[in-house]
């Protein structure tokens, strides 16, 4: 079954999100220096088995911080021990709420 592509709503959502800073970089400042240049965006989880969450549930985060990949230790990566990643961050919900403030803050128009 072909993707869905995404609506004129989700491209401009997509973008504003993509124009803010990693969620850590802009909250823990002693973070800073695992942050880096590539941003991602982050589709909250627990939608489902391969399912993306509404596009609205949504926060930016550097590759760092969202990839399992990353080169950081355990619960460093959103994707790399998302509980933990909680504890130590903040809980999805709360970086969705921040992501949404920024944007209307922000007032892209």
């Amino acid at each position: 079954m072909p993707k869905k592509r995404p609506c004129k709503e989700e491209k401009e959502h997509y973008s504003k999100v993509a124009q803010l800073p990693c969620y850590v970089w802009a909250n823990f400042p002693k973070k800073r220096k695992e942050c880096c240049a590539k941003l991602e965006i982050h589709h909250k989880t627990g939608a489902g088995m391969a399912k993306k969450s509404h596009f609205e549930l949504t926060m930016p985060l550097c590759f760092n911080h969202h990839s399992a990949q990353t080169p950081l230790p355990f619960g460093s990566s959103i994707h790399k021990g998302t509980k933990t990643f909680e504890k130590n961050i903040a809980t999805q919900d709360a970086m969705i709420f921040w992501t949404q403030q920024q944007i209307t803050e922000n007032c892209y128009e």
